[in-house]
C-alpha cells in the first residue's frame, strides 16, 4: 500500500463479490463489491466513486487467475453505505468503506 500526496491510498488487493445481506439476516440475490485487505472486507461505493460498477467488473474480467486482484487508487472512508443522496433518510448500514478513485491498468503510477 502506498500513500499519494491526495490523501488517497494506491493498492493491490482481492475483489470480492458477496450477496447482500438485509438487517433482519436474510440473503438477497443482489451482489456487493467488497475490497478483501487481511480480515477485513470493505464494501465499495460507487455512488461516491470515479469509478462505476461496469467499469469495475470489466478490468476484473480481464484479469487472469481465479481470485481478481486490480491495482486501484482508494480512500477510506466511515459512514453510510447505503444513502447516495444526504436529502434522503431512511435505514442505511454504517461502517468503514471504500471509494474507488481510478484502475491502475497496469500496477503502476
Amino acid at each position: 500500500m502506498k500513500e499519494t500526496n491526495q490523501g488517497t491510498y494506491i493498492i493491490t488487493v482481492p475483489i470480492v463479490l458477496k450477496n447482500f445481506m438485509k438487517k433482519n439476516g436474510a440473503i438477497t440475490n443482489q451482489g456487493e463489491w467488497y475490497l478483501r485487505r487481511s480480515i477485513q472486507d470493505y464494501y465499495i461505493k460507487f455512488c461516491e466513486s470515479a469509478v462505476d460498477r461496469m467499469a469495475l467488473e470489466q478490468h476484473l474480467e480481464g484479469l487472469s487467475g481465479m481470485i481478481k486482484a486490480p491495482t486501484l487508487e482508494v480512500e477510506f472512508r466511515e459512514g453510510y453505505w447505503d444513502l447516495c443522496d444526504p436529502a434522503e433518510m431512511h435505514q442505511s448500514r454504517v461502517g468503514d468503506y471504500v471509494v474507488v478513485h481510478r484502475i491502475v491498468a497496469d500496477g503502476t503510477e
